[in-house]
């Protein structure tokens, strides 16, 4: 089994993601968020896109709350916009 250490959970508590993210542009960002998401308000992650720099882009999925990315119809949407952006931003090798 394995085991998280305590120093982890005490340091992602810690972490304020608004600090840094203005400073990831130039490089892309992909936020995928959702409407009634009770783990990161809709409004944090709104806040969040706003502060980051260009190029960005914000998904939203509606009615469906933080877990329900990971089951269909939701994760089906987040793969589509998650290619999508892939696609746009990461070029095949030559």
């Amino acid at each position: 089994m394995s085991t998280v250490p305590l120093e982890f959970i005490d340091d992602t508590l810690g972490f304020h993601p608004e600090w840094v993210v203005d400073k990831i542009a130039p490089r892309p960002i992909l936020f995928i968020t959702t409407d009634d998401d009770r783990l990161v308000p809709p409004d944090e992650s709104a806040q969040l896109y706003a502060r980051a720099g260009e190029p960005k882009k914000l998904v939203i999925l509606k009615g469906a709350g933080h877990y329900e990315v990971y089951i269909d119809p939701g994760f089906s949407e987040v793969m589509r916009a998650t290619v999508a952006w892939y696609k746009e931003y990461l070029p095949p090798r030559q």
